[in-house]
């Protein structure tokens, strides 16, 4: 699945980043930023969204660098293969031990492998 979206974004544009920041697109940056951090008149949106992109354009610019296929796609592809292989693997999966385990949980009890 990462592959197929990696390889239409080196298609259609290019670049093999899949454009996130972390864990998020500059849409989300910007609500995160205006909606949680900054009160409402705090800061001018105009700006926050002129910054966001100014640090988007200039990680791109850090990734043309990267190879192809990162440590970061190797470990995608491994938790693939794992699920592929009926093996629950969860990245990210809670906070805490209590949470992954909750995580695990439900995907195990929902038939989801």
């Amino acid at each position: 699945m990462f592959e197929e979206r990696k390889d239409e974004r080196l298609r259609s544009t290019g670049d093999p980043s899949p454009g996130l920041v972390g864990l998020y697109d500059a849409p989300e940056v910007r609500d995160i930023l205006l909606e949680d951090i900054f009160e409402p008149g705090e800061v001018e949106p105009a700006w926050v969204e002129a910054q966001i992109d100014e640090e988007f354009a200039r990680k791109l610019q850090v990734e043309r660098a990267w190879p192809l296929v990162t440590d970061c796609d190797k470990l995608d592809r491994a938790f693939d293969e794992l699920n592929d292989a009926g093996i629950i693997a969860i990245q990210n999966a809670g906070y805490t031990q209590d949470e992954g385990m909750e995580e695990v949980t439900e995907v195990y009890q929902g038939g989801r492998r």
